[in-house]
């Protein structure tokens, strides 16, 4: 599994023969001398990226960002940062509580919206449904939320009803009862949510 250099390799170079070049073996991470087979550097590192980016390629996907990926019918608060729990004198008042507590700074709205797509998921999962349908259960979820035509209602109800209609929809019927089979309602607030 050796190959020539790909990059700069004028800083480490055999004794007896400075002009020839290098082979690096990847797997050991060696530096070999090809003229002689003399080992000149060992446990190197390849700094490189571990991806490779053409400038002719329209996906708009950067392999330099990291971080989970933001989900876009939230508000763009589904990114936040967990502090882990301290170690110490310094991690505590003089009364025992801890000084970094995880304050997340999420809307109510947005919290009521994961738990609801949470549900959806989990109801279209015990019944085989796929993707496409869970997508637009979630889309019309969103729209009933934002809309707030439905306030007053448990949510619960809502995402079963949702989820519902999003089979009908995408020509996957499913009945009242089946519904209800995987959620926590009665059929009769089933049906009180999907009028």
């Amino acid at each position: 599994m050796a190959s020539s250099s790909g990059y700069d390799t004028n800083k480490v170079c055999c004794n007896s023969h400075p002009d020839a070049p290098l082979i690096e073996d990847y797997r050991a991470g060696d530096q070999i001398c090809s003229e002689c087979g003399l080992v000149v550097g060992d446990r190197v590192i390849d700094v490189g990226s571990e991806w490779r980016t053409f400038s002719n390629e329209k996906s708009g996907v950067d392999p330099s960002r990291v971080g989970g990926p933001e989900n876009p019918l939230l508000n763009g608060s589904d990114l936040s940062t967990m502090i882990g729990p301290g170690r110490g004198d310094a991690s505590f008042d003089e009364f025992g509580t801890s000084k970094y507590t995880n304050r997340r700074t999420m809307s109510s709205s947005d919290r009521a919206l994961i738990n609801a797509f949470k549900e959806i998921n989990s109801m279209a999962d015990r019944i085989n449904l796929p993707k496409t349908i869970v997508d637009r259960a979630n889309n019309l979820f969103k729209q009933v939320h934002d809309g707030k035509n439905l306030k007053g209602r448990a949510n619960d109800a809502i995402a079963s009803a949702c989820l519902y209609i999003a089979c009908r929809q995408e020509g996957v019927p499913r009945t009242f009862k089946e519904i209800c089979a995987v959620s926590k309602i009665s059929k009769r607030k089933l049906g009180g949510a999907s009028n």
